[in-house]
């Protein structure tokens, strides 16, 4: 059972220099919204901040959180809670990071983000996850580690940087560009198990991306609204657990609609297929699809490489017969 909500009355506004949650368990932080149509604001600042919150790797305007519980720790900031129709909002005072420090535990922002178009950004630090679920309007976003996951609309943005070693997710959208950094992951969708599709502007991939393939035609998917550059970049597809692609079976990648640029590498040492079978990848930076199709018989490659031999055999006759 989760602890209490934290609510607050509607049209609070909550002032922190910083913000610390330091829990064991999951939680929440919501609104008592019934009967009540105005917003209130939990604003993160440029304020001093405490010691325990510099200490645990924050800095002004930071938003951490903690908790000894590194496998399912989970901080829910809600938008509506009860039966009323009042907004929570989280609203940026200042730049800052929002800090999920432990692996397993993340830190789910259902409500808005703003920063009333004052250009503040933020930084996801810590090696936890962050989910960004509300119709939000950050100016740049920068995946400096662990996860980030946008399962909501993520507008007026900037670009979206995601780092060496950091993973970027979701099945939202991107307004502005993304540039995911060597090393750096780009793996749309919720889930393994769930299939998705992330929305981007403008995508330079230097890094991984990593589709899940779940079934004939089943997979995560990118939708890009402008070019796409693969320059150092590599696709890295997996199978999801229990499914094996047989002949024919297609999988469509991506989508774009401006230019395609640079040749990706692919690595498919996570979505290995059935002896006689391979991938085609041909066609990739055409139309953002592979394609399962048969290994070519080694009889027919011995053929065609006689019918080759003949061939420049015959040229050489024919070009000494025209010397003579």
């Amino acid at each position: 059972m989760l602890p209490t909500p934290i609510t607050t009355a509607s049209g609070t506004n909550l002032l922190f220099g910083n913000f610390l949650w330091n829990s064991s368990s999951s939680s929440e932080v919501a609104l008592n919204t019934t009967g009540n149509a105005s917003t209130t604001q939990l604003r993160l600042s440029n304020g001093a901040g405490s010691t325990a919150v510099v200490a645990n790797g924050g800095a002004t305007g930071d938003l951490i959180l903690l908790g000894t519980n590194a496998v399912s720790n989970t901080l829910k900031i809600s938008p509506n809670i009860g039966a009323g129709s009042s907004v929570l909002q989280l609203r940026l005072v200042a730049s800052g990071n929002f800090n999920v420090v432990n692996l397993g535990a993340t830190l789910n922002i259902l409500s808005r983000i703003t920063d009333n178009n004052e250009g503040w950004a933020v930084t996801k630090t810590g090696r936890g996850t962050l989910i960004l679920g509300g119709i939000n309007t950050i100016p740049s976003v920068a995946a400096d580690a662990g996860t980030v996951l946008i399962n909501g609309p993520l507008t007026n943005s900037g670009a979206v940087t995601v780092a060496t070693l950091a993973t970027l997710g979701g099945a939202g959208s991107i307004s502005g560009a993304v540039n995911v950094a060597s090393g750096g992951l780009l793996a749309p969708g919720t889930t393994p198990a769930a299939s998705g599709t992330l929305s981007t502007g403008i995508l330079t991939v230097s890094g991984n991306y990593l589709p899940t393939l779940t079934g004939n035609g089943i997979n995560d998917r990118l939708n890009i609204t402008g070019d796409v550059n693969f320059t150092g970049g590599t696709v890295s597809p997996a199978l999801a657990g229990g499914y094996a692609p047989v002949l024919n079976d297609a999988f469509n990648l991506a989508d774009w609609t401006g230019a395609f640029s640079g040749v990706p590498a692919f690595d498919f040492s996570n979505a290995a297929l059935s002896p006689g079978l391979t991938w085609d990848t041909s066609t990739f930076v055409s139309d953002g699809r592979l394609v399962v199709v048969a290994v070519p018989e080694p009889a027919a490659a011995l053929l065609g490489g006689c019918g080759l031999m003949v061939l420049f055999r015959r040229r050489r006759a024919d070009a000494s017969v025209a010397a003579a």
